[in-house]
């Protein structure tokens, strides 16, 4: 099995799907109630730009379980992860550029909403949704690897340029009341 075409078809399919939904956040976040409970979570950290987080509804809980274990990927209980959503979304951020914005609280309503699509938290704080998301945040991180001052002042310099900023990609698919 080629590890890189199961994560890109995952952030293709979950492209498509968000797409269908991004048009009209409030009635999206409104039907929250109607979305099937997640079971479990499984969080790939096998990329260090970015850690994917995938909530499992009920019915795929058998065919997750299901599959081989492999290194960098985790499966908890939905209760499990919420208890600690700060920590477990945190590991992987090593360099955050959004403190003052409540990504865990962000990201558990994305998983709440939008049970098995993936959502990727970035190693420097961002939300990864489209493909072109995740290959910014690879970008960024190689660039930051390579020299600290060069990826200074190639970064994104306001929200409005981010595509990763994550009130940009919360605002988008959950409307402003997912602050609340």
């Amino acid at each position: 099995m080629n590890p890189f075409f199961d994560k890109t078809l995952l952030i293709v399919l979950g492209t498509v799907v968000l797409s269908l939904f991004s048009f009209r956040p409030t009635v999206a976040f409104a039907a929250q109630a109607d979305a099937p409970p997640i079971e479990l979570v499984m969080i790939d950290a096998r990329q260090p730009a970015y850690t994917v987080l995938i909530g499992i509804p009920r019915e795929n809980v058998e065919q997750v379980k299901k599959q081989p274990k492999e290194d960098g990927l985790t499966i908890l209980s939905w209760k499990a992860f919420e208890t600690d959503a700060e920590t477990l979304i945190g590991k992987g951020i090593s360099n955050n550029e959004y403190p003052e914005i409540p990504l865990a609280k962000g990201i558990l309503a994305l998983l709440k909403l939008y049970p098995a699509m993936p959502f990727g938290v970035t190693w420097n704080g961002g939300v990864a949704v489209t493909y072109s998301d995740y290959k910014h945040a690879e970008k960024l991180y190689d660039l930051h690897q390579k020299s600290a001052d060069e990826y200074e002042q190639k970064k994104p310099k306001d929200r409005a340029s981010d595509p990763i900023h994550p009130e940009n990609q919360f605002g988008a698919l959950l409307g402003e009341d997912w602050k609340k």
